[in-house]
């Protein structure tokens, strides 16, 4: 029998929720990303990452842990996302196997697409949270991306190819991992999962580019 996350009190929810997508994009304007040869892949790592942890960081100050850890049922979940679904899609609908050399980019993305996802996970409490919180919590997401876009209109533009990409994300593997987060009882567990299909979705999705 498992028993669920317990529930998160409204007000440190609206904190957790909010505030990432207010502080990370002004912060991130402080570094300059230009590590890996995919256009503001690398950008997009950082904001994941920064995102996770400061959600993580503002849901642990208000006294909520992260749950009991589920490593297999997440590691299933990322290899049936990836190889089983994702090779249908790869197969009948677009391109969704990498070749060779975006290998490095899928595991560079990884940890922050996870931190992201772990928090994501915690705040709708491993998918027994209400509607609206999930939907206040994702569009807060998207909007910190279209908030990073106008910071630096000129370098991050094609962050908002992603956009749809994402909401395509949530809407299909959203769902996956809410039912592995109600079975499983594990925000760890849907976390994991999710993110690793995260990181291998954005690597897939950005166009490559040759450092001159």
């Amino acid at each position: 029998h498992t028993v669920a996350p317990s529930p998160i009190r409204l007000g440190p929810y609206l904190a957790a929720a909010l505030l990432p997508a207010l502080i990370t994009p002004p912060l991130l304007t402080l570094f300059d990303t230009r590590l890996l040869p995919v256009l503001v892949a690398d950008y997009l790592a950082l904001h994941l990452l920064a995102y996770g942890v400061f959600t993580l960081a503002l849901l642990q100050v208000a006294g909520v842990g992260i749950g009991r850890l589920a490593w297999l049922p997440g590691l299933a979940l990322a290899l049936y996302g990836i190889f089983v679904f994702g090779g249908a899609l790869d197969r009948y609908v677009a391109s969704f196997m990498p070749h060779i050399g975006r290998l490095p980019i899928i595991a560079a993305t990884a940890l922050g697409a996870v931190a992201y996802m772990l928090a994501d996970s915690r705040l709708a409490e491993a998918g027994n949270a209400p509607w609206w919180r999930v939907l206040l919590q994702r569009t807060a997401f998207l909007a910190s991306l279209a908030f990073a876009v106008w910071l630096d209109t000129e370098r991050l533009f094609f962050l908002l190819i992603i956009l749809p990409v994402i909401v395509v994300f949530y809407a299909i593997f959203g769902l996956m991992g809410g039912w592995v987060g109600r079975r499983t009882a594990s925000p760890l567990a849907e976390g994991l999962g999710t993110g690793l299909i995260l990181a291998w979705a954005i690597a897939v999705t950005f166009p490559l580019f040759t450092a001159t």
